[in-house]
């Protein structure tokens, strides 16, 4: 589907599985292989306009690859269409290609999926993957998951190891068929013979995450090696965080930088982030807080809501930035309106103290509860204090005690230490009546049904 997919058409086809070479081809065919592109131009020419399919197909090679001819998109286009018109497979797909990308034509997603299936309905395994992918995404075609699994086990079974991996991450997230693992695995494990790059990642994230494996950090890093070795981006980048934290291989700030520049160079918004973070501490690689910034600067500008919410903590806090609360509130509104609870939370505060923005209790009210409904716990904590002190809210016990009691229950050891929160939670408890905190309670419970804690199983405080 992607241009880079016909690239070297010729030393693709004619050596290697195109249409079948007739002997009046023959001549063209070994000048191709010599080089001599000139030459198989004047003998396939003839015979592509009398109507020979494999002289059309060869002539459409010609042009897109510019060989012994201008490269020609349009052209190709013609060629390609005329030989898969008289059915040459090869010369369906990449018809179906150029209208997927636009190439000699105007972009034709719904074209694509018609000449895909043209080709896939003939066993030809790299439409039947393409067809599904189209499936898949809805793209040319209506949605369905359920096709796009068809599709892909048809070309897996024929050995596609992107097939493979594609049919083996549908297993694993149950789309279009039941979650199954041990699916997954078999299609994934295919692919990997093969040396596909993605299906090294996912197989490495099945062992890192213990999803339908026993969980084996060696094995994992080993996989992701592989596929970031290939310049798989996110095996990459997981690469650097394992190497930054110390999970599943020794720490190596040196390593982790390594990978995190890779991953950074193909784009990826958090390996750029966290090489900056590096940056800004000396971690792996000489300090230099100039770069650091400039990097989580670009991701922040690029609208990454984790880069705009570190931006804004750097000039709220004066690192590495001249302290600038205007500044901050500005990054924190963009990671904000993302949905970042840590930015609205920290906005609010800003709010609540009119640093950078005017003094607004009532907007840093809103953001703590919107922060609080993503089960933020320090939002909670905050909201405690505002009932508390009455600061911008008429004083009210009950709900700074119901506010504290769901942040017990959605505070959990993985993510915030609670404990502190339990003991004050239990101390205002004590201070309060038997009515304010039956209230309390009464309200936690109607709030908690409202908004389910996404970590309950975590947490057992309540």
């Amino acid at each position: 589907m992607l241009r880079f997919l016909i690239l070297s058409i010729l030393s693709v086809t004619l050596m290697a599985g195109g249409p079948a070479v007739s002997a009046d081809l023959q001549k063209g065919v070994e000048a191709s292989k010599n080089g001599d592109f000139a030459t198989a131009m004047k003998e396939w020419r003839p015979l592509a306009e009398q109507g020979d399919a494999d002289a059309q197909y060869y002539m459409g090679a010609l042009y897109y690859s510019g060989k012994g001819v201008p490269q020609d998109d349009r052209e190709a286009l013609k060629w390609y269409t005329l030989a898969a018109k008289q059915g040459v497979v090869d010369a369906q797909v990449y018809v179906g290609n150029m209208y997927y990308n636009g190439l000699g034509v105007p972009e034709d997603r719904i074209a694509a999926a018609r000449w895909y299936t043209r080709a896939a309905e003939r066993g030809y395994a790299v439409a039947q993957r393409d067809l599904g992918i189209l499936y898949r995404a809805g793209d040319g075609v209506n949605q369905n998951d359920k096709v796009a699994v068809m599709w892909f086990t048809r070309a897996a079974k024929q050995g596609d190891s992107a097939a493979q991996t594609l049919l083996g991450s549908m297993y694993r997230v149950g789309k279009g068929v039941p979650t199954d693992y041990k699916a997954s695995f078999k299609w994934l494990s295919l692919a990997v013979e093969q040396g596909n790059k993605d299906a090294q990642y996912f197989l490495g994230a099945a062992y890192f995450y213990g999803k339908g494996v026993p969980r084996n950090y060696k094995t994992a890093i080993k996989l992701y090696t592989l596929a970031a070795e290939q310049g798989q981006v996110d095996a990459q980048a997981i690469l650097g965080s394992s190497y930054r934290m110390g999970k599943g291989v020794p720490r190596n700030y040196e390593a982790a930088a390594k990978w995190f520049a890779k991953a950074s160079m193909q784009g990826d918004a958090r390996a750029t982030v966290s090489l900056g973070d590096m940056y800004m501490r000396g971690q792996g690689v000489s300090k230099n807080i100039k770069v650091g910034v400039k990097l989580i600067t670009k991701v922040a500008e690029s609208g990454h809501q984790e880069a705009q919410y570190m931006l804004a903590s750097m000039y709220k806090d004066g690192q590495g930035v001249p302290q600038n609360y205007k500044v901050a509130a500005n990054w924190y509104s963009l990671s904000a309106m993302q949905g970042n609870s840590s930015a609205q939370t920290d906005l609010a505060e800003l709010y609540a103290d009119g640093k950078g923005v005017p003094q607004d209790h009532e907007a840093a009210r809103k953001l703590f509860i919107s922060a609080a409904e993503r089960g933020h716990v320090p939002a909670m904590i905050a909201l405690t204090d505002m009932y508390a002190s009455g600061q911008g809210v008429p004083v009210d016990g009950p709900r700074a005690l119901m506010w504290l009691m769901i942040a017990a229950a959605y505070g959990n050891r993985l993510t915030y230490n609670v404990d502190g929160v339990i003991r004050l939670r239990d101390e205002l408890a004590g201070m309060a009546s038997p009515a304010e905190k039956s209230k309390a309670q009464k309200m936690a419970r109607e709030w908690m049904e409202k908004h389910p804690n996404p970590l309950a199983k975590f947490s057992k405080n309540f």
